[in-house]
């Protein structure tokens, strides 16, 4: 055997040791945070009034998260950033959008908004969670 095929013998050898482990691991590790954001939006949606299970069906949890920060009936901005999603640069304004708003119908101020925005895994457990109460929808145009 040459010393080519010996080495890649060798390196075939201990890249299937653990090399797929990682495969299994970040899917685990995204389903668990994945149901973590489920159960807190599930406390947010009982504290403003909406079925909490509903929190557990796709696409039907952001419509209901959508009429939360924005009012009832205004769900179909949903729709509405789905389609400006696919435009460069707007995206990112329609993402920053509703975690500002989420933190506004809690009634937080800018550092709130600010905290909700880079501090999502620690905001939205405390508005399901914590002493927030949901204070409606505010008025504002975005």
């Amino acid at each position: 055997m040459d010393n080519a095929a010996l080495i890649m013998a060798q390196y075939s050898q201990y890249s299937t040791d653990g090399g797929n482990t990682l495969g299994i691991i970040v899917p685990i590790i995204n389903l668990i945070i994945g149901i973590f954001f489920c159960v807190c939006y599930y406390g947010i949606f009982n504290k403003a009034g909406k079925p909490g299970w509903l929190a557990f069906i796709p696409f039907v949890n952001i419509w209901i998260l959508y009429e939360i920060c924005y009012g009832e009936g205004k769900g179909w901005k949903f729709l509405m950033v789905c389609a400006l999603m696919f435009i460069p640069l707007v995206n990112i304004i329609a993402i920053i959008l509703l975690p500002v708003r989420l933190a506004q119908a809690f009634g937080q101020g800018i550092l709130g908004q600010i905290a909700t925005l880079f501090l999502p895994i620690i905001m939205i457990p405390l508005f399901a969670f914590g002493n927030y109460e949901y204070q409606g929808p505010c008025s504002d145009f975005l």
